[in-house]
């Protein structure tokens, strides 16, 4: 072999180190086949709301509602996570949401359904998102050793990005060809895999983590912690921004590709892959990394604001599919550094709190965001919401970049006992 091969070799054992170990194997797998079919009823929600109103502001309000739930109870479900069997809990949440997909799926399919039906269900799936994320994340944990969270969490983001290829995709071959109501009926299947893989994971091996008692001011404590704790604030900042104004893809690319370039479902799902595979490039290039860094959070909020800008005034296609490609990329950048950050800082016995505390956040910041982007493009333009989600990336990126190197040198300027 010669030394290329080997550094290849070493590259390519490094970026994939977690998936030596079987039960994070099994949920890696699992999780790849769940979320391919929670994206492509994704995109299918989308279009179906467009084709059952022709509303931006309508597949905006049908994002806020799906996070909704988030904020009612999306940061006690940290405490769940924390205080429960993750893996049970997981389970019991997947079978929540595949029994939605299904009744989703019953009601197109069928040819009942109607928005009031989609608002309740979405709210449904918004419920089971809350549950699930803190638990699912803080069980990824216990699938690897402490040394190698850091790529487990880049790994599963980057499953979660491949999703976004794969998922759209289907979902475009679907309604071309069969009907949205097959996308939902896809996904509830999905779900039924997860739940079978994960009844292979051995609770034996997994890592041991402290059990949360039943106490009071738990959350509280988590608040305080998370308060008092710089490098958990500046992610939790990012997040806000970034979740407000600069990912909301699902409400803003199917009106682009529908009211800007005046495409079909096919044009939609095509934007929506090439998103995906810049996020999966994200994560593959993350991971092989030890650790996300400040400066690589600064260049990926820098790089999502420039993309956004980019994306609002390609005059061709071809364009609009790098920008929204290379936006996918350091949006899913700006993503996997937080939640590594936010994972690595936080105590085991609290990860699920900090983990909840964030998505509490993260989906929150949707709830406004889905509606105000969706808003700007009826009132507008599709373009102008980009603008909308570009702009303030690139202040924050800004922003950070300054408050950051100020601190550097303060720190520089501080003396040090050996030289007083």
């Amino acid at each position: 072999m010669t030394a290329t091969e080997q550094s290849e070799t070493s590259n390519a054992a490094r970026t994939f180190r977690s998936l030596r170990h079987r039960n994070y194997r099994l949920y890696f797998y699992g999780q790849l086949t769940s979320m391919c079919g929670t994206w492509a009823q994704t995109v299918a929600l989308a279009w179906l709301v467009l084709k059952l109103t022709g509303s931006g502001t309508k597949v905006g309000l049908v994002t806020s509602v799906q996070f909704m739930p988030v904020l009612l109870v999306g940061a006690y479900a940290g405490v769940v996570a924390d205080r429960f069997d993750n893996r049970r809990s997981v389970i019991a949440v997947q079978l929540l949401l595949g029994a939605q997909a299904a009744l989703l799926a019953a009601v197109v399919l069928t040819d009942v359904v109607q928005m009031w039906m989609v608002y309740a269900l979405a709210a449904v799936q918004g419920t089971g998102m809350a549950l699930d994320t803190p638990t699912r994340q803080s069980l990824v944990g216990q699938l690897v050793p402490t040394d190698e969270l850091a790529n487990a969490v880049a790994l599963n983001a980057g499953l979660a990005q491949m999703a976004r290829v794969v998922g759209p995709a289907i979902a475009g071959v679907l309604i071309e060809t069969v009907g949205i109501g097959a996308c939902f009926a896809l996904n509830a299947v999905s779900y039924c895999v997860i739940v079978a893989l994960l009844l292979f994971v051995d609770p034996a091996t997994m890592v041991v983590r402290p059990r949360l008692a039943r106490a009071r001011r738990q959350l509280r404590d988590a608040l305080g912690y998370f308060a008092s704790r710089s490098e958990l604030r500046d992610p939790l900042i990012i997040a806000i921004v970034v979740g407000v104004f600069a990912s909301n893809f699902n409400v803003v690319l199917p009106l682009v590709a529908k009211y800007t370039f005046h495409g079909g479902a096919g044009t939609y799902t095509a934007m929506a892959s090439a998103q995906g595979v810049g996020a999966v490039i994200a994560a593959l290039v993350i991971a092989s990394r030890r650790r996300p860094t400040k400066g690589l959070l600064v260049a990926s909020v820098a790089w999502l604001g420039a993309a956004l800008m980019m994306a609002a005034v390609a005059p061709f296609l071809a364009l609009e599919f790098f920008a929204v490609g290379l936006a996918g990329m350091m949006g899913a950048a700006t993503g996997i550094a937080v939640n590594a950050s936010l994972q690595l800082g936080a105590p085991p016995a609290m990860r699920g709190r900090i983990i909840a505390l964030f998505f509490f956040i993260t989906y929150g910041s949707n709830v406004i965001g889905g509606p105000l982007m969706g808003w700007i493009a009826q009132t507008w333009s599709a373009r102008w919401s980009l603008v909308a989600g570009g702009l303030p990336a690139l202040v924050l990126a800004a922003w950070l970049a300054l408050r950051w190197h100020a601190r550097l040198g303060d720190a520089a300027a501080t003396p040090h006992d050996d030289q007083e």
